[in-house]
């Protein structure tokens, strides 16, 4: 299990040839796994802003992700 802050996950998981964001490797972190793209949400980070805000909460300064 890999407990992440999702602002940092890029920078984190190209740090190494074990990890990664964008290409084929051991452990792979793939956003579009977690969420559909559309015109208005691009990121993990924009698609949970959107569910919190819908839900009618203030959009938090930090979002970990356990997975």
């Amino acid at each position: 299990m890999s407990y992440i802050d999702i602002d940092k996950s890029a920078q984190l998981f190209n740090q190494t040839g074990i990890f990664s964001s964008k290409k084929w490797s051991l452990i792979r972190f793939n956003e579009a796994d977690y969420f559909e793209k559309t015109k208005s949400i691009n990121t993990l980070r924009d698609y949970i802003n959107h569910l919190v805000v819908a839900s009618g909460l203030p959009v938090p300064s930090q979002v970990m992700l356990l997975t």
